[in-house]
């Protein structure tokens, strides 16, 4: 059985296929293409998060005694649901198509606070420590993607809802 078949002049090949100089078709495998990083959609992530998530934290409480080790649970809880939220926004946003942008930006993020925790001399030793934030680093970049994913999900069934909406 011949892998390659002929194909006469009024036959038009198939999206997925290749035209060989011989006038057989060969069947081509799709590779998944590459997602480069969207550079507008992570600007727009780490702005978003600095100027929603930053800002208003250090003006509510003072930016001392928001990072001390009094208020450091608080900030932990408030960070993770702040990133999540600004990331599904992003996600949303984007028609879905900003998944990694966002995470890297609640990366960057962390990196932002690690250097005014330490400008700032939080007097909680555990803070300043480089293996808590190897670890903090994955989590928030976790946490920026899957909030993307979750911002993304509501955007396709929003698109699904308005599909099914429209009369026939």
């Amino acid at each position: 059985m011949d892998i390659f078949r002929q194909v006469s002049i009024t036959t038009a090949p198939r999206p997925l296929e290749k035209v060989k100089p011989n006038g057989r078709i060969m069947n081509q495998v799709q590779k998944p293409m590459k997602k480069p990083i969207d550079w507008k959609w992570l600007l727009v992530s780490f702005c978003f998060l600095v100027l929603f998530h930053l800002v208003p934290s250090s003006l509510a409480s003072g930016l001392k005694l928001f990072f001390s080790s009094r208020s450091w649970d608080t900030f932990a809880l408030f960070g993770v649901g702040g990133i999540a939220a600004i990331s599904g926004y992003i996600g949303y946003r984007s028609s879905g198509k900003a998944i990694l942008e966002p995470g890297i930006a609640a990366l960057l993020y962390i990196v932002l606070l690690r250097l005014i925790v330490v400008r700032t001399g939080s007097s909680a030793e555990y803070v300043g420590r480089i293996p808590t934030w190897l670890v903090i680093l994955p989590i928030a970049y976790l946490i920026g993607c899957a909030g993307a994913m979750v911002g993304a999900w509501f955007y396709r069934r929003r698109q699904k809802n308005n599909a099914a909406d429209l009369p026939a």
